[in-house]
């Protein structure tokens, strides 16, 4: 267990993020980080530099892995985290499972802060977008995990592994990518139409490929990607929400000091 803060700066002040500034100093982020602190008291920190990631360019990735660890000790599973990989290993009710967090960042070098309102889009673009652009940028974080082959570890083997992923890819991202992600991951979207009596008819549509210019990649996670995979990985989990607004409320209800 860690009792150490997660708001005494680690690095001068031109190397935090600047959400990570503002979280520590502002009063209006009181209770954010009451509950922050309060779930990092309990957070076994395996690699011994959570809190610098944290506060520097990993800001987005570690917010993500601290709300994981709220989730599953609010659903009452017991925490291990004295391995280095998986980020989590679970257990309740005699079932084990592993989970590994992940996300999907802004593209380019530096410490590119996360804007909640989305580009201006065309309903076109934004179509195109939701079917090609975000699942290629959640399928590349994906797919990098995979290729770790968590489930080889002795500790891991025989164990489910659940890949956990985020979006902060590009501004407003958290908002809409979660019904893209499951059409990427099996490789199906819903399409729907009034027949000739007006009744509402929903098919699914396979779909194959998504493109950008410069990059195509399979769809279907489940299945493309994971042919030659262990037979119990993978499932992926995606968690709405867990910006600094949803640490904010979750403090507030919880009754958390003000000030």
């Amino acid at each position: 267990m860690s009792q150490s803060s997660l708001f005494v700066p680690m690095r001068p002040d031109d190397e935090l993020h600047p959400q990570f500034r503002s979280l520590a100093t502002s009063p209006m982020h009181a209770p954010v980080r009451a509950m922050m602190q309060a779930v990092f008291a309990d957070f076994h920190d395996a690699d011994e530099n959570f809190v610098e990631q944290f506060q520097t360019g990993g800001f987005d990735a570690r917010t993500f892995e601290l709300y994981l660890q709220a989730l599953f000790t609010e659903q009452g599973w017991t925490i291990d985290r004295s391995h280095s990989r998986p980020d989590f290993f679970l257990r309740k009710d005699g079932v084990d499972i592993f989970v590994e967090a992940t996300t999907a960042n802004q593209a380019g070098d530096g410490i590119k802060p996360y804007k909640i309102a989305p580009p201006e889009r065309t309903t076109m673009d934004i179509r195109a977008n939701l079917a090609n652009e975000v699942p290629i940028r959640l399928g590349s974080p994906l797919y990098s995990k995979l290729k770790k082959k968590y489930w080889e570890l002795p500790h891991v083997a025989g164990h489910p592994l659940i890949l956990g992923i985020e979006s902060f890819h590009e501004p407003g991202s958290l908002l809409n990518s979660s019904s893209t992600l499951a059409s990427y991951l099996f490789g199906l979207r819903q399409r729907w139409y009034h027949d000739h009596d007006d009744n509402l008819i929903i098919e699914p549509d396979q779909i194959a490929v998504h493109r950008i210019p410069g990059k195509e990649i399979p769809s279907g996670f489940f299945f493309s990607q994971m042919r030659n995979t262990s037979p119990r990985c993978c499932s992926a989990i995606a968690v709405r929400p867990r910006s600094l607004i949803a640490w904010g409320r979750r403090g507030h209800f919880a009754a958390m000091p003000s000030g």
